[in-house]
């Protein structure tokens, strides 16, 4: 059965990898989204693996095709209204909370395009080509002047990498058109949530931070560590019954 699950998941990643190439290609042209083209088929590929393995599980346990048809629904519809792109969490019913604290209900976060939704949408805002730049410059800015507050540098030196900061800054500015690149509408969404995480810190969802173990981590990054996991558990799970059948076959 463990060769049958790889085999199945290369197969269908390949296939997937095609599709979101394609998929990708023509509505980056339409939606003018540039210079983001990796991280989007990463996401969109990850996607892929969730649903490939959801199938694959389905399958597992319903023998009869029609049954799988009829199950698909299921298992699409909650993907879409608990993702946290059609409904917003903080509009649910309250008494869909374990925790009345808690930012998200508990349990939307069984939910794998909640993850991909909330990892693809803050890696457009802090990602894309104009933003990296900018992020890049406003860091060096900010440990020049950590180093004049130490009297680790002296004036002369500070005035002069400071205004070569923002001669870079002003050259991005005029060579840079940010309509090209950035989303204002998912730019500030995400600055207004980080806003309030570094106000009152929480994993709050669309915030570009998220804290674990006490320390903060690019949302982007732990979503991607977060659904690569949950296709291994959908596929550890899937193996296992796989197995049970054969075993009692």
């Amino acid at each position: 059965p463990i060769y049958f699950l790889i085999v199945k998941n290369i197969t269908l990643t390949i296939f997937a990898f095609i599709q979101c190439i394609l998929y990708f290609s023509i509505s980056s042209i339409i939606l003018q989204i540039q210079n983001i083209f990796f991280i989007y088929i990463g996401y969109l590929l990850l996607s892929s693996f969730i649903g490939c393995s959801l199938g694959l599980l389905a399958s597992a346990v319903l023998k009869d095709k029609k049954a799988i048809i009829n199950i698909l629904p299921l298992v699409l519809i909650p993907q879409i209204i608990f993702g946290g792109a059609v409904i917003e969490f903080e509009k649910m019913n309250r008494k869909l909370k374990i925790y009345s604290e808690s930012v998200i209900p508990e349990f939307c976060q069984v939910i794998p395009s909640r993850w991909l939704f909330e990892g693809l949408f803050t890696a457009q805002a802090k990602l894309n080509v104009y933003k990296k730049r900018i992020i890049t410059l406003n860091l060096k800015e900010e440990k020049l002047l950590e180093l004049r507050k130490d009297n680790r540098i002296n004036n002369e030196k500070f005035n002069k990498k400071r205004e070569v900061i923002q001669k870079k800054k002003i050259n991005l500015l005029q060579n840079y058109d940010t309509k090209d690149y950035v989303n204002d509408d998912i730019s500030m969404c995400v600055a207004f949530i980080d806003g309030k995480f570094y106000n009152n810190p929480k994993n709050y969802f669309l915030s570009s931070k998220k804290l674990y173990f006490g320390k903060a981590f690019n949302t982007y990054n732990t979503n991607v560590l977060i659904i690569i996991i949950y296709g291994l558990f959908i596929n550890l799970l899937t193996f296992f019954i796989i197995q049970f059948y054969f075993k009692y076959k």
